[in-house]
């Protein structure tokens, strides 16, 4: 059993193998407070736009909507980089927030 300090506790994440696969704790820690405090980091060029135009293999994607820069939105984004990491095993995340200052501010969203 872990005492909780209100005064330093953050956040807690709940994750299986496929983040902690290929992401330390602290990893994950220094991850998700910078999505919480900086909000949503920039697009990546995505891989189709840097291939020649007429290569068979690529398809004309439509823009996603991004979502509203949530708490769901930052386990997405946690996902994602962990896919960038080279993870192919399942994922699911949940972060319990336990400092209400680091809510995600959906003018945080770039």
């Amino acid at each position: 059993v872990e005492q909780r300090d209100p005064e330093k506790d953050e956040f807690v994440v709940l994750a299986c193998d496929g983040i902690w696969d290929v992401m330390s704790s602290q990893g994950v820690v220094e991850k998700v407070r910078d999505l919480l405090m900086n909000g949503r980091p920039p697009a990546p060029v995505a891989a189709q736009e840097t291939m020649s135009p007429g290569s068979p293999d690529v398809e004309p994607s439509s823009p996603r909507s991004k979502r509203p820069w949530d708490l769901g939105a930052v386990c997405e984004e946690l996902i994602d980089h962990c896919l960038n990491l080279g993870s192919r095993d399942n994922m699911s995340v949940i972060i319990v927030l336990m400092n209400p200052s680091l809510k995600p501010k959906p003018d945080a969203a770039q």
